[in-house]
């Protein structure tokens, strides 16, 4: 049986390109991506933008956490489809997601048995820590440094 920690720490660090973005450096790992403003906020629009990022990392974390419960309750699937659109409302200094919609589309072989696919997905739902993140209050700690170059 696999055992998990009980604490994960996950570290990045983001370092402005100069311009309208800047790369994310994964710690711990050779691992980058590019970020940068959105296109409607002028920006260039060859990278992804944060908000992207984040409605992408509701369907990643969905898709993960239901690939590793299938593969621990021995529930075998076809397919996996998950969409997941936000939308984004308010004046410029207010701009926020307003909703989130999620849609996954589930594929298994006809000697699955259709009501543990089901409850599959609903534990996806349910153990996804992204999701469950917005559900609930994260304290966030900020703390600020300035500097004269």
């Amino acid at each position: 049986m696999l055992k998990l920690p009980k604490r994960l720490k996950f570290d990045v660090d983001v370092l402005w390109d100069g311009e309208t973005g800047g790369t994310v450096k994964i710690l711990n790992s050779n691992r980058v991506l590019k970020v940068e403003i959105p296109k409607e906020f002028g920006g260039k629009g060859d990278s992804f933008c944060p908000d992207e990022l984040f409605i992408s990392s509701i369907g990643g974390c969905l898709l993960t956490t239901l690939l590793w419960l299938a593969k621990r309750l021995n529930i075998n699937l076809s397919d996996v489809k998950i969409s997941v659109e936000g939308l984004m409302e308010g004046k410029l200094s207010e701009h926020e997601f307003a909703e989130i919609y999620v849609e996954m589309f589930i594929e298994a072989p006809n000697n699955e048995d259709m009501k543990a696919v089901e409850r599959l997905v609903d534990l996806a739902k349910e153990y996804c820590r992204i999701t469950k993140a917005l559900s609930r209050d994260i304290q966030l700690n900020f703390k600020k440094k300035i500097g004269v170059d």
